[in-house]
Parts: C-alpha cells; structure tokens; sequence
C-alpha cells in the first residue's frame, strides 16, 4: 500500500511502521498514543488532554467574539477596523490556500512539513488535537461526522450570543445577523470544500487497489466505511460548497435590481459579506473568490493519480484569479496583501515541482509536455487576441434592445428614469440620445441598423416633433418592433386633419431634413396609423417609482419577449423609515422623475435607504429617521403647498422625536434652469411678511419663510437630468460628497407654542463647494442684518455662480 510519507512508512522491510503506527500503510496510531510533528506516534500524557479543551475553549471565544463584533452596523465601523477585518480573512484565507497543498501528491521536508501540519486545523484536519487522547473512538467516520457538524455548533454558538443581546434589550437586526452567517461560511468556504470532498480523495496503490489519501487505512469503493463516508459527503456537498454558491450567485445576479430598490436594501445589508468589502463595479468578485477557493479544492481530486499536473492546475487557476480580481477590494492594504498572497503561493508551487516523486524519465517526458502546453497557450492566445482585435473592426456597432423615442422637453428626465431603470432590472441595453448618440445625421441609422425595439413614450408634444416623427417611420419601414407607451393621460392620436397640418406645422427646413433621409408626410401618417394600432403599455408618471418600475419592466419584457421578475420584496424603505429624503415638486411630472432619479442613483451611491416625499403622510414616515436631506428646486416650488407641507413636516417629525433637530447634511440640488433664486429683497419680505399660499395658514407661512431663508443659504449643486450618463454620475457624486462630507450642523428649536423660534447653526460649511460660511447666529427678527454682512454679489446669486460647472 502506498503511504502518506516516509516519516509514518520508514525504509525497511514491508509492514515496518514508524514508531506507534499500526494498521494499513501505517495510517493509525496504537491506542493510547497521538500524532506527533515527525508523522510518528508518542504516548498520550496529561498534557496532551489539555490540548484538545483548550482548542474548544478558544474556538468557542472566538466565535463569541466574532459574534459581538459583526453583528455591528458596518455604517458606523471605522474604515481601520472594516481593513482590520478585510486583511485577517485574507489571511485565514492564504493559510487555508497553504494548508490545501498538503493534499497534493508531494513529500514534503521538514521543516515546511511540520507547518502544514500544524496549520492543518484550519482546514479542519483535527489530528493534530490529541483526539486520540480524550475520546474512545477515533473512527474516520465518527471523526468525519464530527468535523461536519463544526458549522452548526458555530452557528448555535452564535445565535445564542444574539439570542441573549436581545434578552439585554441590545436586540440584532436580521439583516446582520444574516451578514454574521455569511460571513462565517465565506471565511470557512474553502476549508468545508477540501473537507467534506475527501472522501472521493483516492490515490492507487502498487497493488491496484485504491485508499484514501487522509486516511489510507480505508479501501476506496471496495469497503463499507468507505461508501458510509461518500454517502455522507455527498449531503455535505449539498449543504456547503453548493448550496453557498448558488445563493451567492443568486445573490450576485439580483444585485443591480437590488441596489436601485428600496425593497432590495435589506437584502443588500444581508449579504453585504459578498459585497461590502469590494468595489461597486466589481460586486461579481465575491462569487469569482469562491470558485477560485472551489477549484482550489477540487483539483487534488481531480488529479489525484496525476500529481505532476496538480501544481500547474493550482497556479493556473492563482494566475487567473489574480488577473480576473486584481485591485477590487475597497482598501488599498487589502490589495496588497492579496497581491503578496497570490505572487508567495505562486513561488511555493514553483518551489514544489523537483519534490515529485517520480522517475527521471518520466520527470523529463511530462515536463516537456507541460512546457509544449504552456508555449502553444502562448501561440493560441495570441492568435485569439489578433482574430478578435479583426472582429471588432468588421463587426456591425453594438446592438440595443430597446431605444427610447421621447420628447426631450416633456420626458427628457423621465426617458432618463425608464434607462436607469430598464438597465438595472433587466440588464437590457437601452438607447438614449444624450447618451449614445454622437452624430445627429446617423440617428436614424441608429434606429434601423442597431436597434431591436422602438419604445415610443407618447406624450402630446412627441407626435408633433420632426426627429420623433422620422424615428417612428423608420421602425415602421425597417419592420423594427415599437412598444407605444401612454406616459400622459392627456394624450391621444392625431386624427386626419391633425395629420394634414404637419404640413404647416413644421418649416421648410425640418421638412428639409426629413425629406433628406426619403421621409413624406404619407409616411408619417402611415407610421402613425401603424403605432395606433399596435396595443399600448400606460405609465402613470405621477407614481410611486415602485410601480413606475414595474411598468418599466413590462416595457422590457415587451422589447426583448423574455419574462422578467417583476414580484416586489416584502421589505421597504416605507416600513422602517428613509435615512436620505428626497424633497421637490411632486406635482410636476418631469420634476417628479427628477427626483425619482436621485432616488435611485443615491440609494446606489451611499446604500442607504432613500425616499422621494411625496406628500405630508410621507414626511411624517420618514421625519424621525431622515438624517440627510436632498432638496430639489425646480421652477415655482417654493410656490407649491405640497413642497412647503412636507419640508415643515419633516423638520417637525424629527423635533417631535428628538426635542430637537438636527442635520448632518443638506444638500441643496439645482435642477432647472428655470428656477429662480430669490433676491435679498424678497427674502426681506418674507421675513417680515410671510409666505402666502393656498392651503397654508399665516402662521405656517411665517415658519416656513424662515426655512426657506435658512436653507437658501446653502449653495446649490447643479444637476442635469437630460445630461449625458458620465455628467449626471459625477454631479450625484457630488451630492452624496456633500451628504458625507459636510461638517455642516444646525438645529431648529421650539417654544411651548410649537412654533420655530430659533434656527442656529453649530458649525460652519467651509468645504470648497460653499461660496460663503453660514452666519454663526439666526434668530427671529435679526435675520436680515446678519445676511448684510455677506458680500451682495455672494447672496443668492448662485444661478450666476453655476454658469461656470461644466454641464451638458
């Protein structure tokens, strides 16, 4: 029989075991006696029963341990402590990597012997323990059972210690408990891998029989303790590798959809274990990890017979993972370790190749063939790249599934809010003008060589519009698919004589241009007619975005013919409160999807739960827990009750709750070029005056005019919703820097009256966004003289000032 190494079988006659060893290929020690380092065994003493309890002690307080530290709100976890955490799992991971070689066909010397061994238990390889001292059954089976139940005993562990936080009234929101979980199996994953997969772990023997490589006294497949075993495996394989990864893929492929809902938050703060420690745009790396740890573990399997190739199958797969996830960790430290850990196992591999056990000749023939591999690679590669760079010239452009016809003045930010959402809960690819197209002359070669679909969001103004006409025409002649969508309840088709005075409707130059391109008025009536026809998908865009983007889906599902998953998640941000608040004119449609907009994109900036308020029941929702506010000013919303309602609401809710109310941050965010900023002299009246609305009484209104007045002072970041992608992503990044960043405090008190008497600023904005300081006192009746002391031309001047940020 073949043995583990020469330490357990030395030189020497057949059936001589080292010293303590019994049984085949010397795989067992005498009862009564333990492993030690050398691969012999010595007898058991009172010290080595200590060993074993003292493990458990410490294993036992590091899950108690683990336990109280994870399940803390990452939000409020220093970044040193999140890279403190980030590094320890890529070490337990590098020693989990190293501990897995000693799987591999290869004898290793000493000293790097006496390592693997004694690192083994990571891998949860517990011989080492002196098992053999404190229990009265060493059986592989009883000891394989064993090790599979680790994760259970853990998890108990665990659970017990949020069971009694919450009986201490500190009770654990279930999302980080289920973030603890996940992050206890991704730390162990490559470990409970390589372990419940050593059963099918066999090599051959001179004989032709076959043993298990970790314990070579079990024949593999010809015994009954060995099929016990492999039936056991097989439900641990069910239980870990494969059930982990499937829900992190589950998780994985969801995550667009989730980041851009409020009901997918909860499921994001879930498995923030898979995401949270890498970069945004690499999210996919958590799943690349664990099919690296996979492949780690699967390859001494695979190639148990073959142990010449097992090292170049463990670099291969070290080299691409390092190239596939290079710098995606959101700490540098951690980059650099990874970095470290792939380019040491790397060289130990490297370094490993003359400890092969094999002949000369036989070294030299596989070797050879290894290297002709290796430079074909090099050949094939090169070629694939040559072939491809050939491909990329001579294939058409990139295709879309759907683009998206739109009147840019009635549905510009709203065409924007159906991409967003369209491309996150679909992963379709969408055509928007302000992002995709570079030459107005070719759009309509956009429309006929590379588009799928024509959504067509009908409003009254986009029938009446040349380029939409030409773009419908074109679809309808090219045989492209149109989706007709109702995105206003006051819309309806053109009947003959509407169709007859486009004629006149246009002039003679955008006549000139449609004519340019073989477009008549006969065509368009024709394709308009055709559009009528066709059945019609409604979007109510004063809704919620909840159900806009369900409409949104059903749009895509029409475009592409493929079902999509538009069930909603049991979880809201209605249901526990808003941290991010958005507030502007939620009367105004356009202005409406602006906000929507902000929405989405600073749920996916900041992930914490953000909401449009729509109306007082809403600002009565979010007001105790809104710690950020985003206020959108679009023209006449300092007019409009509704807007003014809800900023009082809020402020109010949150006074309700706290006595006072306090701001980390407001981030004032100018959408329209049309909004005009007040000047000192109406603010002056104002304050003396009060504002004067429908449905608000005088004392409301001398409130909110000091609200106004407060938050005026604020300068405004630009936002422009029919801007090209790239622009409005850096302009919400500036909103959530602001919202992050801003050292910026104050707090609203009120008299037994209810009324807010004092508006007072804690601290000043000097951050390089702020064109002046906040006056370091507002008190009723004094407001006016302590905005005279800022320069004029700083004061509310702030359209003029934004003429200077690039915009699209």
């Amino acid at each position: 029989f073949r043995c583990r190494d020469r330490y357990e079988c030395p030189e020497g006659e057949l059936q001589t075991c080292g010293a303590g060893r019994v049984g085949r290929a010397c795989a067992e020690c005498q009862d009564g006696y333990t492993p030690w380092h050398s691969g012999m065994c010595s007898e058991c003493t009172v010290g080595d029963s200590v060993v074993p309890i003292l493990f458990l002690c410490a294993a036992t307080a590091a899950i108690i341990f683990g336990s109280l530290f994870l399940v803390v709100d990452r939000s409020h976890t220093s970044a040193g402590t999140i890279t403190t955490v980030l590094v320890a799992g890529q070490t337990v991971w590098g020693i989990q990597a190293l501990s897995s070689l000693a799987a591999m066909g290869f004898v290793f010397p000493r000293p790097f012997n006496w390592l693997l061994r004694a690192i083994s238990f990571l891998n949860f390889d517990f011989h080492m323990l002196n098992l053999g001292c404190v229990l009265s059954s060493t059986h592989a089976g009883a000891i394989f059972g064993a090790v599979l139940l680790m994760y259970p005993a853990m998890l108990a562990a665990a659970v017990a210690v949020i069971w009694l936080r919450r009986m201490l009234g500190r009770a654990v929101h279930i999302a980080r408990a289920v973030d603890f979980n996940g992050s206890l199996l991704c730390a162990l994953y490559l470990a409970l891998t390589a372990k419940v997969l050593h059963p099918f772990l066999c090599w051959s023997n001179p004989d032709g029989s076959k043993t298990m490589v970790h314990d070579p006294n079990i024949l593999c497949w010809d015994s009954d303790a060995h099929i016990s075993l492999v039936g056991v495996s097989i439900m641990g394989v069910i239980c870990y590798p494969v059930f982990i990864l499937a829900l992190c893929i589950w998780a994985t492929w969801n995550y667009p959809s989730w980041i851009i809902s409020q009901s997918g938050l909860v499921y994001f703060k879930s498995f923030a274990f898979l995401f949270g420690k890498y970069k945004r745009e690499r999210y996919w790396c958590g799943v690349a990890h664990m099919i690296r740890n996979a492949s780690i573990a699967l390859i001494p399997i695979a190639f148990a017979d073959i142990a010449w190739l097992q090292g170049p199958a463990v670099g291969a797969v070290i080299i691409i993972s390092s190239q596939l996830t290079s710098d995606v960790m959101r700490s540098r430290l951690a980059n650099a370790l990874e970095r470290a850990m792939y380019s040491l196992l790397s060289v130990i591999l490297i370094a490993m190749g003359p400890l092969l056990q094999t002949s000369v000749d036989d070294v030299q023939s596989r070797l050879g063939t290894l290297l002709f591999v290796f430079a074909l690679s090099i050949l094939l590669f090169g070629a694939c790249a040559v072939f491809y760079g050939i491909s990329q010239i001579l294939r058409p452009k990139d295709r879309y599934d759907a683009f998206l016809c739109h009147h840019k003045a009635s549905t510009g930010a709203f065409a924007r809010f159906v991409k967003i959402g369209m491309e996150a809960k679909t992963r379709l690819k969408v055509f928007l003008d302000s992002d995709n197209l570079q030459d107005v002359d070719k759009l309509f070669d956009a429309v006929r060589l590379q588009t799928r679909a024509l959504v067509v969001l009908l409003t009254p103004q986009l029938l009446r519009r040349p380029w939409c006409a030409g773009e419908i025409v074109t679809a309808t002649v090219t045989k492209v698919r149109k989706v007709p969508v109702i995105c206003d309840k006051a819309f309806s088709f053109p009947n003959v004589m509407d169709l007859k005075s486009f004629s006149c409707l246009w002039d003679e130059a955008e006549w000139e241009m449609l004519k340019r391109f073989g477009i008549t008025l006969t065509d368009i009536t024709a394709a308009y007619r055709d559009l009528e026809g066709m059945p019609s998908i409604s979007i109510d865009r004063s809704g919620t975005s909840v159900g806009q983007l369900d409409a949104v889906v059903q749009v895509a599902t029409t475009c592409s013919g493929v079902g999509f998953n538009t069930a909603r998640w049991a979880w809201s941000a209605d249901d526990v409160g808003a941290s991010i608040v958005v507030v502007g004119d939620t009367e105004d449609c356009e202005s409406l999807a602006v906000c929507h907009i902000l929405e989405m994109l600073l749920l996916l900036d900041t992930m914490k739960a953000t909401s449009v308020i729509r109306d007082i029941e809403a600002a009565r929702l979010h007001g105790p827990t809104a710690t950020w506010w985003v206020v959108v000013l679009t023209a006449g919303v300092l007019w409009k009750p509704n807007f003014g309602n809800a900023l009082l609401e809020l402020g109010a809710r949150a006074v309700s709750r706290a006595g006072s109310l306090t701001f980390r941050s407001v981030a004032l965010v100018h959408a329209d070029p049309a909004f005009a900023f007040p000047d000192r002299f109406m603010l002056s009246r104002w304050e003396s005056q009060g504002l004067t609305m429908d449905g608000m009484d005088s004392s409301s209104g001398a409130r909110l005019a000091k609200l106004y007045t407060f938050l005026l002072r604020f300068i405004a970041i630009p936002i422009t919703p029919h801007g090209s992608d790239a622009v409005l992503t850096v302009q919400v990044q500036s909103i959530a820097k602001r919202l992050e960043l801003s050292v910026s405090r104050f707090e609203i008190r009120t008299w037994a009256s209810g009324e807010w008497d004092v508006v007072k600023p804690t601290a000043s904005i000097q951050d390089s966004d702020t064109m002046c300081a906040m006056p370091s006192d507002l008190v009723q009746g004094s407001v006016q003289n302590e905005f005279d002391k800022v320069p004029f031309e700083n004061q509310f001047n702030v359209a003029e000032h934004q003429l200077n940020v690039p915009m699209a």
